[in-house]
């Protein structure tokens, strides 16, 4: 068995006698005998050299090259880290001696402080304080990312002896430079305000009195004074804030934030405009470690669904093995939900699923209290949830612990949903409509992009008492109304019945088989189609909807109807709207799904072709634009490309597109080429051509799509026949191009 002793000579980290130095720790220790070699006395009988020769002998040879000066400037980083009483005086020549402003020492110690910190010794450590405080002093540009860093590895939940001092010496350095330290960087400062007021919840009981009213009174002084620089944290510093609410000097500062916001800033509107921010990915990282965030990626990145409870058993051991490290569940849901977002590869393996994940971290709080902040950092995006500016990945992960744990763990979904109904008037009531109106959002984008085909297995369960049955009717009637499965989806079965009480805290999370596949958001796609995304079972999606992008995601439109020219005729269209049976009136959308009798002569927009027969040989299409004006387009001739205008002049000769339409089709089917073609720095002229082209357009925009004439009979006419209208010619070109040559977000 390794020995826990370390190794001889090891001056920086912890190693046992079987692990080798640290490279870093070697090229710094080589750095450091460089130097002392370079001042060393020529000749054992000879004097020790003063300060200033010294200093005289180094700066020279840092002078000559720039490996030199690397090296010196090392040197003397090392000799910081690991001599207490020689440490200020390398400082004071180190100053003197770098001309990269510190690049070089800045660059190791973020390495030191981000992946190392936990292994430095103890005398490390507090050289590496002393240093950040000495290179803030004096104002060393790339100070503040050291902070932040250091920031980061104050753990949530630990009031361990060397945590809570981290803790303590990094609110001393800002303290003591608070003037310089967030003069002109707001980013800090909300990083400082979004760790200390998480900090404060741990900091409780008589040990750590000192260190929590300190904590208090300066975040409630930073708070007033630069309020708005806080504001970009988003609505997670209401989530804080809530926290910290029974506190006597934060109940008048919410006193303020609700009644009288402009005390705190003339730009701050009230809790509302706070609220609908999105809260930034790097703050709520900020409140995990290096190693959290990397074992929580391996775990959703590599882990296979049913292997993972010796993974979670070892970050059990690690940070949540103790009762004050609960307090780091709220935290880790929320980097779940709001910074791991899965790429298509993900979603569509049999990797964990991040509904799994938390489930599993619900399980362990012990505490009501606890479980209540986890519960807020589940649902609190879906309070303002905003269709067209939040992310769905946010909401999808807490209804499909809703709904996965149903059966293993019902307990769990029933007070999700018990909560869900009850944060909306409960959370604040003189905002309650506009949080109804966030969860109903979120539901509704949950739906249209198919995360679940329907709402019924979980608002219509048997396991639901009669009280939250009426709860879930009363806030969620609409929905009920409205889970039936839309076009393309397989209906749900009911829930499972009860499971015996006594089994459910047995039951383990990774025997859970998941029932809806969290890749088949795709509206539109027949499940039982070869190749198609199945809403059951363990068939895989062939394409998953979401990526791991930051930004909205866009409506995903229903995939193309793909019909031979030759072979396939209009009866395509025709069995397809038999087969459906009427499922066309089930729409995606709620308005149109919750109005009892549809008006018959309005537009559909269903996800699947709206197709509507008087005969079984009578194809009739109402058309999308009844009466459109044309505009004289030659006030946009100077923005457009003189290889486009050309072609757009002669599109625009009288009657072309009566005359000519094969002519015209060509000329629209060049055009595009052409545009697409373009790069970036071309792109303004897109605004222009389109209104170019919709004028032009106009006579296709006004016939149906399907135009046959009664006359005739619609298996003679095929479909490749009824697209060939100039309008279609733009499709053609989309459809045809290739993404990598082709870019299609110039179109």
């Amino acid at each position: 068995m390794a020995s826990n002793q370390t190794t001889p000579g090891s001056g920086l980290f912890v190693v046992t006698k079987n692990e080798p130095k640290e490279r870093l720790e070697e090229e710094l220790e080589s750095c450091g005998n460089y130097i002392r070699q370079l001042v060393a006395p020529q000749r054992p009988d000879q004097q020790a050299r003063s300060n200033q020769e010294m200093h005289d002998i180094l700066s020279s040879n840092a002078n000559a090259n720039s490996e030199n000066h690397e090296k010196v400037c090392l040197g003397l980083f090392y000799v910081i880290l690991t001599d207490v009483q020689e440490a200020p005086r390398a400082f004071q020549d180190l100053t003197l001696i770098t001309r990269d402003h510190f690049g070089s020492i800045l660059a190791k110690l973020n390495i030191i402080i981000i992946e190392k910190y936990l292994r430095l010794l103890d005398v490390a450590r507090q050289q590496l304080l002393w240093l950040v405080q000495q290179l803030v002093s004096s104002r060393c540009i790339g100070a503040n990312q050291c902070c932040i860093c250091l920031m980061k590895n104050i753990i949530g939940g630990d009031v361990s002896t060397k945590n809570v001092w981290l803790a303590e010496r990094v609110l001393e350095i800002f303290m003591e430079n608070e003037t310089v330290i967030f003069e002109n960087d707001s980013l800090l400062l909300a990083h400082f305000i979004f760790t200390y007021l998480r900090l404060i919840c741990d900091h409780r009981g008589t040990r750590h009195e000192s260190l929590r009213k300190t904590e208090i009174k300066f975040c409630v002084s930073l708070l007033r004074q630069r309020f708005m620089d806080c504001f970009l944290i988003g609505r997670d510093l209401v989530r804080l804030l809530l926290n910290v609410a029974r506190i006597p000097e934060f109940q008048q500062l919410w006193r303020d934030i609700l009644f009288q916001p402009q005390l705190l800033s003339p730009k701050f509107n009230g809790i509302l405009s706070l609220m609908q921010v999105r809260s930034q990915r790097k703050f709520i990282a900020a409140r995990l470690t290096m190693e959290m965030e990397n074992k929580l990626n391996f775990l959703m990145s590599k882990v296979k669904f049913g292997n993972q409870k010796r993974y979670q058993e070892w970050f059990q051991k690690s940070y949540l093995s103790t009762a004050e490290s609960q307090n780091l569940c709220p935290d880790l849901i929320r980097y779940i939900c709001c910074v791991i977002h899965p790429t298509n590869e993900i979603l569509s393996s049999d990797i964990i699923p991040r509904w799994a994940v938390i489930g599993w971290l619900l399980l362990q709080c012990k505490s009501n209290s606890i479980a209540a902040e986890c519960k807020l950092a589940l649902f609190f995006d879906w309070l303002t949830f905003q269709m067209d500016r939040d992310n769905i990945m946010n909401i999808e992960p807490a209804v499909l612990v809703m709904y996965h744990n149903l059966k293993h763990h019902p307990a769990t979904s029933i007070t999700l949903l018990d909560f869900l109904c009850r944060i909306q008037t409960d959370f604040y009531p003189p905002l309650q409509h506009i949080l109804k109106q966030g969860v109903h959002n979120s539901f509704r984008l949950l739906l249209e992009k198919r995360v679940l085909p329907s709402l019924a297995p979980i608002f219509e369960s048997n396991k639901l008492d009669p009280e939250l049955k009426s709860l879930v009717k009363t806030n969620f009637g609409d929905f009920m109304e409205v889970a039936l499965p839309g076009p393309g989806v397989v209906s749900l079965p009911p829930p499972p019945p009860p499971s015996d009480p006594s089994k459910v805290t047995e039951a383990l999370l990774e025997d859970i088989v998941p029932q809806v596949n969290t890749c088949s958001y795709d509206s539109g796609v027949d499940s039982g189609a070869e190749g198609g995304n199945s809403s059951l079972g363990n068939v895989k999606s062939t394409e998953p909807i979401f990526s791991s992008e930051e930004e909205d995601i866009d409506e995903i439109k229903p995939p193309p109807l793909i019909v031979d020219d030759e072979e396939e005729t209009v009866k395509v269209a025709q069995s397809v709207s038999k087969k459906s049976n009427g499922s066309s009136q089930r729409k995606l959308s709620l308005k149109s799904a919750m109005v009892s009798k549809p008006d018959q002569s309005a537009v559909s927009y269903s996800s699947e072709l709206d197709l509507r027969t008087k005969s079984t040989e009578e194809l009739i299409v109402y058309p999308i634009v009844e009466t459109l004006e044309k505009e004289d387009i030659s006030k946009y001739y100077s923005q457009l490309e003189s290889d486009i205008l050309e072609n757009v002049m002669k599109l625009n000769d009288d009657n072309l597109m009566e005359r000519d339409e094969k002519n015209a089709f060509e000329l629209v089917k060049k055009i595009s080429k052409v545009q697409l073609t373009y790069q970036a720095s071309s792109r303004e002229a897109s605004v222009p051509l389109a209104a170019c082209l919709c004028n032009i357009l106009i006579p296709n925009l006004a016939v149906p799509v399907f135009n046959i004439p009664p006359n005739r009979d619609p298996s003679e006419v095929s479909l490749a026949q009824l697209i060939k209208r100039p309008l279609y010619a733009v499709f053609e070109v989309l459809c045809k191009s290739e993404a990598d040559t082709l870019p299609l977000s110039n179109f």
